[in-house]
């Protein structure tokens, strides 16, 4: 339990959380979802976050 917990002390895994419950929402309201020119930029941005993240990472979870 503590290492879920500590967990959410990531950056990453808020940024993952956020992302999923996002599309949980889309999926629940039967929106017609992104268009393709919004998704070529979504996937980008996205990835570009994560390597951003990983990047302000110095600390491993554990010392935290």
């Amino acid at each position: 339990m503590d290492k879920i917990l500590s967990a959410f002390k990531s950056k990453t895994v808020w940024f993952g959380l956020i992302v999923a419950v996002l599309t949980w929402v889309q999926s629940v309201l039967n929106s017609s979802g992104l268009t393709p020119e919004q998704l070529a930029v979504a996937g980008p941005v996205v990835g570009a976050v994560i390597v951003w993240l990983r990047s302000v990472t110095t600390v491993p979870l554990s010392d935290k």
